[in-house]
């Protein structure tokens, strides 16, 4: 068994890694498809920093949970007259998205046991 310090190290290094690498996964097939720039390179040390604290898994969630959370927001924003008159920031939505599943743990938690977690299955009966 390693010293805490390294199993600690090790954590935040793979948080940081998966977290920036996503989001840097996105911007390069991104980039490539549309044929601009998708993401910034502000969006990827914020998901790497957002790993490094709470871990691979929370900035994955915070990631896929950020494109409702802005889909929402540009949807209130249309309705209420402000329309899209420009390029969206993906930054703030990150934001959001890691302070609900920060505050959300619990229900995340539940969520993800519920998607990894086979079905209970009826026996099977042979007469």
């Amino acid at each position: 068994m390693p010293p805490l310090w390294v199993q600690a190290l090790s954590g935040v290094c793979l948080g940081y890694l998966v977290g920036g690498g996503v989001v840097w996964t996105v911007r390069i097939f991104g980039s490539l498809a549309f044929g601009k720039e998708a993401m910034g390179l502000g969006d990827v040390h914020l998901m790497a920093a957002v790993g490094a604290c709470l871990g691979w898994i929370d900035a994955t969630v915070a990631f896929f949970i950020a494109a409702p959370i802005g889909l929402i927001w540009t949807l209130l924003a249309v309705v209420f007259g402000k329309g899209l008159s420009r390029t969206m920031p993906y930054g703030p939505y990150l934001a959001l998205a890691t302070l609900a599943v920060l505050l959300g743990k619990p229900l995340v938690q539940l969520g993800l046991n519920a998607l990894i977690q086979p079905p209970p299955y009826a026996p099977i009966y042979i007469p």
